[in-house]
């Protein structure tokens, strides 16, 4: 299991740089530049531009003088707000994407975790079989559908939730972004935490346990829940990263001035360093979760401990 776990490590450092250099290139090599949309730009004014943010030089010199940024912690000049640090622009819009990612993923987990365990307890019954139906429905709508039908049902017409906006940490601002971003999550993690612990129940140390006298809920949550959550530690990288990535559409739904609506102006505007610094970000965040989905899952699951 240590070799597993210093392999997983060891590996992220030369992912992150894989993410980072095909960003680059890729963002670089894309039709236009940030000053295309400037009215009546002259060849002098535009040559000063590309002078100030090194975009005159060749692309292998500008890829490792950006590598030497980022190694420094420096993100570089946003191209179209002027004189503002990318570092400075990711502060400032970070803290609603994180509140908003964090309270979708709490939501996402409470709700599929408490309802996989009570459908598997109660399979086959009424309960079970409206539960799982609604995961198929969560699974099968689209946040840029969930978001619009909640935002018409509880913000516009029984006004118990503000439509758009966000002023500092209220709670009431991020209640339907973050249902919105959560249910299809929800509706996943419900369906693998059900399978798990079915999976978990019909182990011959549940008969066992219950064949000592322990009641029902000292073997689903002392025995087999310990089982059952293997699918679900398995889905939270990838569902971390679906999160982080389905609020560039939540944010801009709900006109909440985050990370994710930011970044989706800087590339419209092809603002080269707010691009790349926010898909550093990004990366970076997906990159570790996953590592810290996999460590843990190697640390609890006893097939991976025997390798």
């Amino acid at each position: 299991m240590f070799k597993y776990f210093i392999k997983r490590i060891l590996a992220t450092p030369l992912i992150l740089l894989i993410l980072i250099t095909l960003s680059f290139f890729l963002i670089r090599l894309a039709p236009g530049d940030p000053f295309s949309e400037e009215k009546a730009i002259s060849k002098e004014v535009k040559a000063k531009f590309e002078e100030k943010y090194g975009l005159d030089k060749p692309l292998h010199i500008q890829y490792f003088y950006f590598l030497g940024m980022i190694s420094q912690g420096d993100l570089g000049l946003s191209m179209v707000q002027k004189e503002k640090t990318v570092n400075e622009i990711i502060s400032e819009m970070l803290p609603p994407s994180l509140y908003l990612g964090g309270l979708a993923l709490f939501l996402s987990l409470f709700l599929g975790i408490t309802a996989g365990i009570f459908s598997a307890v109660k399979q086959n019954s009424y309960f079970d079989f409206t539960t799982m139906s609604l995961a198929v429905l969560g699974i099968s709508l689209p946040v840029f559908l969930i978001g619009p039908l909640l935002k018409i049902s509880f913000a516009m017409h029984w006004k118990i939730f503000p439509s758009e906006g966000y002023e500092g940490i209220q709670i009431q601002y991020l209640v339907l972004p973050a249902i919105t971003l959560a249910l299809p999550f929800a509706a996943r993690i419900a369906r693998l935490m059900r399978a798990g612990m079915l999976d978990s129940l019909s182990q011959e140390y549940i008969k066992t346990a219950k064949a000592k006298g322990l009641n029902n809920r000292q073997v689903v949550f002392g025995h087999a829940l310990y089982g059952g959550i293997l699918p679900v530690v398995s889905f939270l990288g990838p569902a971390i990263a679906s999160i982080t990535t389905g609020s560039l559409v939540v944010e801009k739904i709900f006109n909440l001035p985050g990370l994710g609506s930011e970044f989706v102006q800087s590339a419209l505007n092809r603002d080269y360093f707010l691009v790349l610094g926010t898909v550093i970000l990004y990366g970076s965040f997906i990159i570790l979760c996953n590592l810290i989905s996999d460590l843990i899952h190697g640390a609890i699951d006893p097939r991976i401990r025997m390798k």
